[in-house]
């Protein structure tokens, strides 16, 4: 499952409006990942889990990075990265996130948030940049193995070459 597709293609344009530069449509398809893992976090989404989240709740995305420290981080890090003016990526971001979280919430069903977003870690993953790993919960960004192994067997022969 696409998720971070499926919240540009429904989100963004609600967050956006007529303003769908592609630095802010970047910024916010970044900031999707951030925030999908942030929800994977079980102790991060049991702080909100029994809350009614309002669609316009721009308050949101305080109570999901309590430490404003880290709060200001993501946006500033986005807004960097985007060339996107730091104010204007808070508001962005503000916008983006209760509305996403009620996306992610409705793609998930009535699989737990949490559980949802790590079992789609690997479709989402890959848009989480390095620096974020100091605003998620730990292992987020662990690098998942390249390939399983190939066989169990082990040769001491020397290889061989066919002639074509």
């Amino acid at each position: 499952m696409d998720i971070i597709g499926h919240l540009t293609r429904t989100v963004s344009p609600a967050v956006l409006g007529d303003d769908r530069t592609p630095a802010k449509k970047n910024l916010l398809e970044q900031f999707y990942a951030i925030f999908a893992a942030r929800l994977a976090d079980d102790d991060t989404y049991s702080r909100f889990s029994n809350e009614n989240i309002a669609r316009d709740d721009q308050s949101f995305y305080e109570r999901v990075w309590m430490d404003g420290a880290n709060r200001d981080r993501v946006s500033r890090e986005l807004a960097g990265a985007h060339n996107v003016d730091a104010d204007a990526s808070r508001g962005l971001v503000a916008m983006a996130a209760p509305l996403a979280y009620h996306e992610i919430k409705s793609l998930a069903g009535t699989t737990p948030v949490p559980q949802f977003l790590c079992g789609h870690l690997a479709g989402y993953q890959h848009n989480i940049p390095a620096w974020a790993g100091a605003v998620l919960p730990a292992g987020m960004l662990a690098a998942a193995p390249a390939a399983g192994k190939i066989s169990d067997t082990t040769s001491t022969a020397p290889l061989q070459r066919e002639e074509e």
